[in-house]
């Protein structure tokens, strides 16, 4: 994640023009992007981290710097999968005694990621191990008050960062690819007082003529930030982290 300048007060009620659009675009690899911007608008946070990964969002490692002691959830997201012949399982982003964190069903279908999200070299997987049905969609849900944010705020979305993407699809054995086989939709917006583009929730619905069968996997990069509320007592800790944030406050 890249921590971005503009600590705020909190949301007001109307929470500005660009929190009531939904707006989309298709990336290189023909993946629909959906940032909605509607309700539920969050009240302010900040965050209290400048490199998350998939160990501290499930907290087995301190973000960096550790000022995220605050969260109110011990695993910051909750995944929940929906598979083609209506069933559906989820679980909680935790830390597996080998391997890399995620949350990790019973029959073997998993969400997983390692290291700093900013790097896209850091990627994000999703396997769909269960036999006989195809994946349909993955809803990724931040946990907590919430404890942490898909940073979608490249510099084209409303705001004044950049220092955070959009889905960006890197492969897999997914048969997809082309336009219209997967749409990603963000929304459980946070506009931080319009400083950033910040989603809790990020929701990834294949297109039924390309659905994720069995034994395939879809990697992709997702950048995300450690964020807490900001009562007054950690506002402080916030400012002092604004000067660790401009050396990253860049386009990957």
């Amino acid at each position: 994640m890249n921590l971005k300048t503009g600590l705020t007060n909190a949301l007001a009620p109307g929470v500005g023009l660009a929190a009531l659009l939904i707006s989309c675009n298709v990336s290189a690899a023909g993946v629909t992007i959906v940032h909605d911007r509607n309700g539920p608008a969050f009240s302010s946070e900040y965050m209290c981290a400048f490199t998350s990964s998939g160990e501290s969002l499930a907290d087995t490692v301190p973000p960096s710097p550790p000022a995220c002691a605050a969260e109110s959830a011990v695993g910051d997201i909750e995944v929940k999968f929906t598979w083609a012949d209506g069933s559906t399982a989820s679980g909680v982003w935790a830390a597996p005694a080998a391997g890399k964190p995620g949350v990790y069903l019973a029959d073997g279908s998993y969400v997983n990621q390692s290291g700093d999200t900013f790097d896209q070299n850091n990627t994000w997987e999703v396997f769909n191990a269960r036999t006989g049905t195809s994946l349909i969609q993955v809803v990724l849900s931040a946990r907590g008050t919430p404890d942490m944010g898909f940073d979608t705020d490249s510099g084209a979305n409303p705001g004044n960062g950049a220092g955070g993407y959009d889905f960006v699809y890197k492969g897999g054995s997914w048969n997809g690819g082309a336009l219209g086989d997967l749409t990603v939709t963000y929304d459980w917006y946070n506009d931080w007082n319009n400083t950033t583009d910040m989603f809790h929730r990020m929701t990834l619905d294949f297109d039924p003529a390309t659905l994720l069968a069995s034994g395939q996997t879809l990697v992709y990069a997702q950048d995300t930030d450690e964020v807490i509320p900001e009562p007054a007592s950690l506002a402080l800790v916030g400012l002092a982290l604004l000067g660790l944030a401009s050396a990253r406050r860049r386009k990957p």
